[in-house]
């Protein structure tokens, strides 16, 4: 950090003198710039040298360790910028689950929109955290800190406990919120954190709409509709409805939760196996 701040003081001095090289230039240029990805293209431009010439400069910076390269040498960063672009999402992460102790993970795109990174740098800096053991990343686009607890109030988890024993009991027939608030006793907004935490877990899924299953449901209901769409051509929806014993009030969006996530696809008025 102290060298990076020498450099920055030292920055105008370089450029106004004319002395510095190419690569000099490039590492000044790219110190400079907000945290992001920079094309070597554009590099090349302000530089005023080939892409060549640009990228034999960055190359020997990034054997230096002073800058970093990335989708094959297409795209570049200063390494003190980034280092602390990591640092950035770290500390926003900390922060959002200062705001929710009571979950265990959080959706990536919510920490980038904590931030004004790009998606690109954003996907770098995700992977960096992981590689530095600072975020575990999970499927669905959610990521945590290693160790993660939730933070519960007494008595929670029983509750955790009957809630989810209550979603395995109403298998394609959930409950909604409020009727869990009524049955479990607790305050609406806590009962939305243990729901959270109970999707956080993977023990329970929010289909959209208010609806939340079980996974033992969710699992059961993937097999159907695949079966459904390979004995039919296409999704028979009165036939699954019947086979689930649901209606269509928690069907749709079980459907449409199943378009989301690429299982199916809509073709015309119909739903279709996606194809892989």
């Amino acid at each position: 950090m102290k060298r990076f701040k020498q450099f920055a003081l030292d920055e105008l001095q370089r450029q106004s003198d004319g002395l510095g090289s190419v690569g000099e230039f490039l590492e000044v240029t790219l110190a400079r710039r907000q945290p992001d990805l920079v094309p070597l293209a554009e590099l090349a431009v302000e530089g005023q040298r080939s892409l060549k010439e640009a990228e034999d400069a960055l190359t020997a910076l990034e054997e230096q360790g002073l800058v970093r390269s990335f989708e094959g040498g297409k795209r570049w960063v200063h390494s003190e910028v980034f280092d602390r672009a990591v640092d950035e999402v770290c500390r926003e992460l900390d922060a959002w689950f200062g705001e929710h102790p009571w979950r265990i993970r959080a959706d990536a795109i919510a920490v980038r929109s904590r931030t004004a990174f790009s998606a690109s740098l954003f996907e770098a800096l995700q992977e960096e955290a992981v590689k530095r053991e600072r975020w575990t990343q999970h499927p669905g686009g959610k990521v945590s800190t290693p160790g993660r607890a939730p933070s519960l109030e007494a008595g929670e988890e029983e509750t955790l406990a009957s809630l989810r024993e209550r979603m395995e009991r109403a298998e394609f027939q959930p409950p909604s919120l409020e009727e869990l608030q009524s049955e479990v006793g607790s305050a609406e907004a806590r009962l939305e954190a243990l729901m959270e935490l109970l999707v956080d877990q993977g023990h329970v899924h929010h289909v959209g709409a208010g609806v939340f299953l079980s996974e033992r449901s969710m699992a059961r209901a993937r097999e159907a509709v695949q079966a459904n769409c390979l004995d039919n051509g296409e999704l028979d929806i009165p036939t699954l409805r019947d086979q689930l014993g649901t209606t269509r009030k928690f069907l749709i969006p079980l459907l449409e939760h199943f378009d989301a996530t690429g299982l199916t696809v809509r073709s015309g008025a119909n739903r279709v196996l996606k194809r892989r």
